[in-house]
């Protein structure tokens, strides 16, 4: 909840000149505060979600996970155009009804985390009787999970400085640079989920004192994670005729292991140099320095 207070801030007070940072379009501007300012005030049912998510996960239960992002991204997909467009009888709302869409599957994801969480048999037992914040544990949270924070918040930085860049040419740049993203993000779903099948392995190996183990389920992640990034990559980049192709399609491969390599120090409580190969990488490759970064 410490993170969604810091979301609920951005929300109420800094939405505004974050836009308008990157655009003098006043109905884009408006359009973008309307949509961030309803996500991330009302962000805390996706907190709440990824968090009993991955103790679920830890315990090597990656079923439930898994329901519980289908509950959420379904309810998104079936609301977005009722909300939208105002079909059945609800007004038109816009931008507005996309963004309740998204916080009400986010809710609604919640609830069901919950649901599971508390009435269901597993591993892990809450019991919030008695509970008490201690500060030794949020501590210790924080500091195994800032790495991970680094990693998450690295893009989001990149991707501003990149519109910041691209605002100079023009908006379309900055809508096609957010469609290469999106893109992006798929052919990275794979080794995502690689990610999420090693870790606990990787995770009980290293309790357990089984090194070995430990480093073979390594091995096998990483060479799993090259052609699965590079295959549908290479695809997409044939598609073009610009020179950049061949660049793109051969010096993508690297993502896939090195973001796989990243799974075994949060595992190992190591989470420290986690951090650096993506703020390395992202760093130079947002540096104007590199001479050309896109």
């Amino acid at each position: 909840m410490l993170s969604w207070l810091c979301f609920l801030i951005f929300g109420l007070f800094f939405v505004r000149p974050f836009f308008e940072a990157f655009s003098d379009n006043a109905v884009l501007v408006e359009m973008a505060i309307q949509y961030t300012r309803i996500c991330t005030v009302c962000s805390f049912g996706v907190f709440i979600e990824v968090s009993l998510e991955k103790t679920l996960q830890a315990t090597g239960d990656m079923i439930h996970p898994m329901q519980f992002l289908l509950v959420g991204a379904i309810t998104n997909l079936v609301l977005d155009p009722i909300m939208i467009f105002g079909l059945f009888g609800l007004p038109e709302m816009g931008v507005t009804g996309a963004a309740v869409a998204t916080v009400l599957g986010q809710i609604l994801s919640m609830v069901y985390a919950l649901w599971v969480t508390f009435t269901k048999k597993h591993i892990v037992s809450i019991q919030l009787r008695g509970f008490r914040p201690q500060g030794r544990i949020i501590r210790d949270i924080y500091t195994v999970g800032f790495p991970s924070i680094v990693m998450q918040s690295i893009g989001s930085v990149l991707t501003a400085c990149m519109n910041m860049i691209l605002i100079g040419f023009s908006e379309t740049a900055v809508s096609v640079l957010g469609i290469y993203f999106k893109l992006q993000s798929f052919i990275f779903m794979p080794v995502f989920g690689l990610n999420q099948g090693v870790m606990p392995i990787m995770g009980y190996s290293y309790g357990a004192r089984k090194k070995a183990r430990l480093l073979e389920t390594l091995k096998w992640g990483v060479c799993i994670a090259a052609p699965s990034s590079s295959g549908p990559r290479r695809g997409c980049c044939w598609a073009s005729s610009t020179p950049p192709r061949s660049f793109w399609s051969w010096g993508f491969p690297p993502c896939g292991p090195s973001a796989s390599a990243l799974s075994p120090p949060p595992s190992a409580s190591c989470s420290a140099p986690s951090s650096r190969p993506p703020a390395t990488g992202c760093t130079a490759f947002a540096s104007p320095s590199s001479g050309s970064w896109w």
